[in-house]
């Protein structure tokens, strides 16, 4: 009767540990052929990114994680990390980021709490490291993502501007750098960069043009995005 018990629980344990690693693991799957789908090629990284360290940190801390809790972990941390980037809303993922840094401080306690292995030492692991981690890549992937969203904009605003006449044209020095000036008859002033635009070089006061403004370039004189001469 013994054994029995002891084998039951031996099995009820591995069932527990396979349901641990399992379900994050079937998730994981998932966000990645959804992620594929979509073309949501981020994501998937910056959650494989997250699962590799988390193992990583949890292999080498002075708590000695079984195998399967490491590998539980780091794939719940993947799976949040990616589902909350997969919705590309930036408030999801300042939650999903949240939510990871809890789980990693507090795995210790949540280890003990499923049951998953006794752990002698209590204590709560530092987040330093993560909070560096999560600033910089989603800071990055926020900058990034505004700065293509804000060109797509600015694609679409140059479809719909419409010709003006060059009022003049004067070559100016801003900053060190060259620019052709150009003064369009409803007054506005921009500066063009003959590396970007050569076709500026050749241009007169019988041309018209039209532009949208690069939003993105700061400085004492706008710059255009895009630009046709005609």
């Amino acid at each position: 009767m013994l054994v029995y018990c002891r084998n039951q629980k031996l099995l009820e344990m591995k069932f527990k540990n396979l349901l641990f690693v399992g379900i994050p693991a079937v998730v994981f799957v998932i966000l990645v052929l959804l992620s594929l789908a979509f073309c949501n090629g981020t994501g998937i990284i910056m959650g494989l990114g997250v699962g590799i360290i988390t193992f990583c940190k949890l292999t080498f801390s002075d708590v000695n994680y079984k195998p399967w809790v490491r590998i539980g972990w780091s794939l719940i941390m993947a799976v949040i990390f990616m589902a909350a980037m997969m919705t590309q809303n930036i408030w999801i993922i300042v939650m999903g980021v949240v939510v990871c840094l809890l789980i990693y401080a507090f795995i210790q306690y949540l280890t003990i709490w499923m049951d998953l292995q006794y752990i002698y030492d209590k204590e709560t692991n530092g987040c330093v490291f993560w909070c560096i981690f999560f600033i910089v890549t989603v800071g990055g992937w926020y900058l990034i993502d505004k700065m293509e969203e804000d060109y797509s904009r600015l694609g679409a605003e140059f479809e719909q501007a419409e010709f003006v006449d060059i009022q003049s044209i004067a070559v100016e020095i801003y900053n060190d750098n060259t620019y052709y000036v150009v003064t369009t008859e409803d007054g506005n002033v921009i500066g063009v960069d003959a590396r970007k635009f050569p076709e500026i070089r050749s241009a007169s006061s019988d041309n018209k043009i039209r532009y949208v403004v690069d939003d993105w370039v700061s400085g004492s004189i706008e710059q255009p995005y895009l630009l046709e001469l005609k």
